[in-house]
Formats: C-alpha cells, structure tokens, sequence
C-alpha cells in the first residue's frame, strides 16, 4: 500500500511540473517592468548645506545603517565614508546602496565639537 501511494505521489509531481512547462509556469504572471521612480526630495542630511549632526565619529557608519532606504524602507549597506571639504567645513560623506532596490544614496555628517 505504501508503494502504491509513493508512486502515485511522483506521478502527480510529474504531471505538475508538465503542467507548468506547458501552461507557461502554472498560473504565474510575467514578471512587471520596473517602474521609474521619481527624483527625490532633498531631506535633511541628505544634503551638504544641512548635514546630520553627531557628537563622535564613531557613530556616522552606525547611525548611516539605521536609516531606512528613502525608496522602498528598506536597510541600507554602507559602501564608503569619506571626509569632505564643503564651503570650509569638514563633513562626513557616507555612500550607502539598498538592500532591496539597490538605490544609492549619500549622508552627510557634521562632527559637533565637544571639549574645552
């Protein structure tokens, strides 16, 4: 009986497979064309002129990681941190991509000055 009932379970996994090779892959649609997104929004810290400010370095790549992704919302990697020179200051230039839709993007970081 056992036999009988592992044979019939390959043969309906068969005729499933068949199914999709010839119905064109059982029922699923064609995958959509991207649609372009539009430009976005310049945001604080996003921008030189108006860079996020932290008390220490040692948080620009941590907090760069905890923003979400300006696109979809999704987590972002950090490719490179730099520092820049922009209209005398010194930032922080951090250049992120998605995870999800590989949009990159850059964060820009303006060291507050602690100390005497």
């Amino acid at each position: 009986m056992l036999k009988v009932a592992i044979v019939l379970f390959g043969v309906a996994c068969i005729v499933v497979l068949l199914a999709q090779l010839v119905g064109g892959g059982g029922g699923r649609s064609k995958p959509k064309k991207p649609v372009p997104l539009p430009d976005l929004p310049d945001e604080p810290g996003y921008r030189a002129a108006d860079p996020f400010d932290v008390k220490s370095v040692a948080v620009v790549e941590a907090r760069a990681k905890r923003l979400a992704c300006r696109r979809c919302g999704d987590s972002v990697r950090v490719d490179d941190h730099v520092v820049e020179r922009f209209e005398g200051e010194l930032l922080r230039v951090v250049a992120t991509h998605c995870k999800q839709n590989g949009h990159a993007d850059r964060m820009f970081f303006r060291i507050l000055a602690t100390g005497p």
